[in-house]
C-alpha cells in the first residue's frame, strides 16, 4: 500500500460545505439585493404557517 493511500483527507463538517455553497452561490448571483429579498419573500409566501394550521 502506497503512502497516499494509507492517508485520507478529512471529511469537510456540514459548516465547511455551506459555506462553500454560500461561496459558489454568491460568485454566480445575478440579482441585485431587492431582489434577493423579493425572492425570499416569495419563498416564505409558500411555505405554511404552522400557527394556523388545523391539521393534526
Amino acid at each position: 500500500m502506497r503512502e497516499n493511500e494509507k492517508r485520507r483527507r478529512k471529511p469537510l463538517t456540514l459548516l465547511e460545505k455551506w459555506e462553500i455553497d454560500n461561496q459558489i452561490i454568491a460568485k454566480n448571483n445575478n440579482r441585485t439585493p431587492e431582489e434577493n429579498e423579493q425572492v425570499i419573500k416569495e419563498f416564505m409566501s409558500r411555505i405554511p404557517d404552522k400557527k394556523n394550521d388545523t391539521k393534526k
